[in-house]
This record gives C-alpha cells, sequence and structure tokens, in this order.
C-alpha cells in the first residue's frame, strides 16, 4: 500500500463511507476494497445484491485498518 492509497484510505474514503452506493460513492467502495484486499484492478459486481454485503464487508476492513495504523 502507497502513501496515496493510504491518503485515501485515512481522508477521502470516509467521507462517502456509510452512504448510498450510488455513482461516486460506489466508486469509492470499490477503489477502498481494492486497497484493502491488495488487489492490482477493481472486482465490480455484475449484479446489485451483492453490493451490500459488499459494503459491509469494505466497511469492517476499513474499520480494522483504522484502528491499526491511527
Amino acid at each position: 500500500m502507497n502513501t496515496i492509497e493510504k491518503q485515501f484510505l485515512l481522508n477521502t474514503f470516509p467521507e462517502f463511507k456509510g452512504r448510498t452506493l450510488k455513482g461516486q460513492v460506489l466508486a469509492h467502495y470499490y477503489e477502498a476494497e481494492r486497497i484493502l484486499n491488495g488487489w492490482e484492478s477493481i472486482k465490480r459486481r455484475n449484479c446489485s445484491c451483492n453490493l451490500g454485503s459488499m459494503a459491509r464487508e469494505v466497511d469492517k476492513k476499513h474499520n480494522t485498518w483504522l484502528e491499526n495504523n491511527s
């Protein structure tokens, strides 16, 4: 994880966290998921039925990451 990605998780993503997964909010969740999982690219969902569980997982990982990195 590079400095830009850390700054994204510390400063940018919290502004979008917990909001309805549409547009930029969804894009920021995908980016946070990519960073937190160490993936090279974003893995978009084909069905919106999967977005709720993805958001909960990202929120949980982000909270754990914040606890370990603040």
